[in-house]
């Protein structure tokens, strides 16, 4: 099926360079992050990855902003995390 998205400049950047560099299509990398990401929202008891509170910053709470939780799930596709 055809379809289409639209994402920032920065990351489609980021995804072309990254696939050319494993020599694979888009289709391959947009279908696996899409499956990966539908079985990780699956799993119901495991547990976030990312921290809520600030590493040396005990009794603090950060507040993450969607876009904060988006650019922490792009990273981690990425494999930055």
């Amino acid at each position: 099926m055809r379809t289409t998205i639209e994402i920032p400049d920065a990351l489609f950047r980021e995804v072309k360079s990254r696939t050319g560099r494993e020599g694979t299509t888009l289709k391959r990398f947009f279908t696996e992050a899409v499956r990966e990401k539908l079985a990780r929202t699956h799993k119901r008891d495991v547990p976030l990855k990312f921290p809520i509170v600030p590493k040396g910053q005990l009794g603090s709470v950060k507040s993450l902003t969607g876009a904060d939780i988006e650019r922490i799930e792009i990273d981690e596709l990425l494999g930055r995390r």
